[in-house]
């Protein structure tokens, strides 16, 4: 099945876009789960490296959650069974590497990675986690790894949100929000500039903070920041922004 992600604007993903990767999350629940771990991820992969503006974490939890019904299940696949450090390096990678960074011409690894096998090598080379040799490679077992990194206060930040949830059940059901609490996903730049032409097109004396109440209104608390809301004010709109010591006052994202 060809996977295709959906074009963006220049303020981040979408609608079209965050709904055509959720479509083909669901699509893959009904995989076996050995293709579905593999795809699950690979879609994750797609959605930063196609530039995500909202948390990380956020499209991942909607990915599982869509996918497998709660994120549980994905990353039990992934420790399911061991694998080279290189290996679990690059699975930390893809959910948690800025995807703007600049990789060295030779060194083709990220941060995480770097610092992933670096931290677990230090582990092995101690006695800290278990390992064998095979074909080379020094395998581990995903979840003793995952553990240690998860224990360590300068490494913790390797894993996301929802690989410590998992670990720590604990940490999930304290997080959780309560029943009537939906998570919010971000207005696209699109719908925003589009809202705010038809506002300033109805109203005889706007202002941003008229403005701001009515997005909020229409969209909801969540789902508009004041500062994207301002800089899509100010673009449309040049001639209200209020002169600064140094020139007009504009609220840049």
């Amino acid at each position: 099945m060809e996977r295709r992600i959906a074009s963006t604007d220049s303020d981040g993903w979408s609608r079209a876009a965050i709904d055509s990767l959720l479509t083909q999350a669901k699509q893959f629940a009904n995989r076996p789960e050995c293709e579905r771990h593999v795809l699950v991820t690979q879609l994750i992969s797609d959605a930063r490296r196609f530039g995500l503006h909202f948390d990380a974490n956020d499209i991942e939890d909607e990915i599982l959650s869509t996918a497998y019904g709660s994120h549980g299940g994905y990353w039990r696949s992934k420790t399911s069974q061991p694998m080279p450090v290189t290996r679990f390096a690059h699975l930390l990678a893809t959910h948690s590497a800025d995807p703007a960074e600049r990789l060295g011409e030779f060194d083709r690894r990220s941060q995480v990675a770097k610092r992933a096998e670096s931290a677990l090598s230090l582990a092995i080379d101690a006695g800290d986690l278990k390992s064998f040799t095979r074909r080379g490679a020094i395998w581990i077992d995903p979840r003793s790894a995952a553990e240690y990194l998860a224990r360590s206060p300068i490494h913790r930040d390797l894993l996301t949100a929802t690989f410590l949830d998992f670990l720590e059940p604990e940490r999930s059901r304290r997080n959780a929000a309560p029943p009537s609490t939906s998570r919010s996903l971000q207005v696209s730049g699109q719908e925003l500039a589009t809202f705010v032409r038809k506002y300033l097109l109805e109203q005889n004396n706007p202002t941003q903070r008229k403005i701001e109440a009515a997005a909020r209104e229409a969209f909801g608390v969540d789902r508009v920041t004041r500062q994207r809301l301002r800089a899509a004010f100010n673009k449309a709109r040049p001639d209200l922004q209020k002169p600064g010591p140094r020139g007009p006052r504009i609220n840049r994202n």
